[in-house]
Protein backbone atom coordinates (compact mmCIF):
# COMPACT_ATOMS: atom_id res chain seq x y z
CA UNK A 1 0.00 0.00 0.00
CA UNK A 2 1.50 3.50 -0.81
CA UNK A 3 0.79 6.97 0.95
CA UNK A 4 -1.69 7.76 -1.48
CA UNK A 5 -3.50 4.58 -0.55
CA UNK A 6 -3.21 5.58 3.10
CA UNK A 7 -4.46 9.25 2.41
CA UNK A 8 -7.42 7.56 0.12
CA UNK A 9 -8.72 5.50 3.07
CA UNK A 10 -7.72 7.87 6.11
CA UNK A 11 -11.79 8.90 6.21
CA UNK A 12 -13.37 5.63 4.75
CA UNK A 13 -16.76 5.17 7.02
CA UNK A 14 -16.26 1.26 6.77
CA UNK A 15 -13.84 -1.41 8.34
CA UNK A 16 -13.85 -4.13 5.90
CA UNK A 17 -14.05 -3.87 2.06
CA UNK A 18 -17.22 -4.34 0.53
CA UNK A 19 -18.89 -7.74 -0.17
CA UNK A 20 -20.64 -7.01 -3.26
CA UNK A 21 -20.99 -4.33 -5.70
CA UNK A 22 -24.56 -2.95 -4.02
CA UNK A 23 -22.44 -2.78 -0.92
CA UNK A 24 -19.31 -0.96 -2.36
CA UNK A 25 -22.05 1.47 -3.91
CA UNK A 26 -23.51 2.46 -0.94
CA UNK A 27 -20.36 3.40 0.55
CA UNK A 28 -19.47 5.08 -2.45
CA UNK A 29 -22.72 7.50 -1.87
CA UNK A 30 -22.12 7.65 1.88
CA UNK A 31 -18.51 9.13 1.41
CA UNK A 32 -20.12 11.44 -1.32
CA UNK A 33 -22.85 12.94 1.00
CA UNK A 34 -20.24 13.18 3.28
CA UNK A 35 -17.67 15.16 1.37
CA UNK A 36 -20.68 17.39 -0.11
CA UNK A 37 -21.72 18.31 3.59
CA UNK A 38 -18.27 18.96 4.32
CA UNK A 39 -18.10 21.49 1.36
CA UNK A 40 -21.06 22.81 2.70
CA UNK A 41 -20.07 23.31 6.02
CA UNK A 42 -16.77 24.98 4.42
CA UNK A 43 -18.79 27.42 2.33
CA UNK A 44 -20.77 28.51 4.87
CA UNK A 45 -17.85 29.22 7.16
CA UNK A 46 -16.61 31.32 4.07
CA UNK A 47 -19.68 33.15 4.21
CA UNK A 48 -20.26 33.87 7.56
CA UNK A 49 -16.21 34.97 7.68
CA UNK A 50 -15.64 32.62 10.92
CA UNK A 51 -13.15 29.85 11.01
CA UNK A 52 -14.07 26.52 12.49
CA UNK A 53 -13.11 27.01 15.78
CA UNK A 54 -15.29 30.16 16.48
CA UNK A 55 -18.09 28.04 14.77
CA UNK A 56 -18.10 25.01 17.35
CA UNK A 57 -17.46 27.64 20.21
CA UNK A 58 -21.12 29.42 19.21
CA UNK A 59 -22.34 25.83 19.11
CA UNK A 60 -22.07 25.29 22.75
CA UNK A 61 -23.15 28.89 23.66
CA UNK A 62 -26.07 28.22 22.01
CA UNK A 63 -26.62 24.65 23.48
CA UNK A 64 -25.65 26.31 26.44
CA UNK A 65 -28.24 28.99 26.43
CA UNK A 66 -31.19 26.35 25.19
CA UNK A 67 -30.23 24.35 28.85
CA UNK A 68 -30.53 28.26 30.74
CA UNK A 69 -26.39 27.51 31.75
CA UNK A 70 -24.48 30.13 31.53
CA UNK A 71 -21.17 28.97 29.89
CA UNK A 72 -17.86 30.50 31.44
CA UNK A 73 -14.98 31.70 29.49
CA UNK A 74 -12.82 28.68 30.82
CA UNK A 75 -15.53 25.87 30.36
CA UNK A 76 -16.05 26.75 27.02
CA UNK A 77 -12.32 26.70 26.49
CA UNK A 78 -12.16 23.56 28.00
Amino acid sequence: MTSEDDAGNAYRVYAEEPCSRAGAAVIEALQSLRDSAHDADERALRALQMRSIEALALLHLVEASRGDRFLSPTELAA
